[in-house]
């Protein structure tokens, strides 16, 4: 895919336009491999409030549409999830931004890899899979059998961030039982 055909997809001129849930929604659910420089293109000027609300609400989708018995892999999400916002707080930080981009990508890779999960025992991607699933919670097609198994493999790097990225918080000391600002 090149700049062009990723622009006319999500309906952007430039980056500065990529801001609604449904054109990340785009970007990573796109069937077309997309080359990792063009998809950190694609959200190099995503503002962080912006980020970390579709990153939250993306995956509680996922989440969401999951079947009944799928308590691993929505305990994986959520720690996805968590590390996406976490990253998103600290996106004015051009390396934070950098880190950002590359656990999305991460992610759309897992999400979008063929044979990852099976429906029916019929190999699918997760992202199939969760799609046949949210169509059976509607009432269109099911029941179905679902398995994740091959998903649990998600890359967990260890997160290391700059304390800057934290909020400074008050520290209450106490003496003789009672409450004092420390200062």
């Amino acid at each position: 895919m090149d700049k062009d055909s990723l622009y006319k997809l999500l309906e952007i001129d430039t980056p500065a336009d990529l801001e609604y849930f449904e054109q990340v929604a785009d970007l990573i659910e796109c069937e077309e491999y997309i080359p990792f420089e063009l998809f950190r293109e694609a959200l190099s000027q995503i503002r962080p409030e912006d980020a970390g609300e579709i990153a939250e609400n993306y995956i509680e989708e996922i989440t969401n549409a999951l079947p009944e018995d799928s308590d691993d892999i929505a305990a994986l999400l959520e720690n996805i999830q968590s590390r996406l916002m976490l990253l998103a707080e600290g996106i004015e930080d051009r390396e934070t931004r950098g880190r950002f981009c590359e656990e999305l990508f991460r992610f759309r890779e897992w999400y979008t890899e063929p044979f990852g999960a099976a429906v029916d025992g019929d190999p699918a991607s997760f992202l199939e899979a969760v799609t046949a699933s949210r169509l059976e919670k509607l009432g269109h097609g099911g029941p179905h059998r679902y398995s994740f198994e091959g998903r649990l493999d998600y890359p967990l790097d260890e997160l290391v961030m700059d304390l800057g990225a934290f909020s400074p918080i008050d520290v209450a000391d106490y003496e003789d039982g009672e409450e004092t600002e420390k200062e």
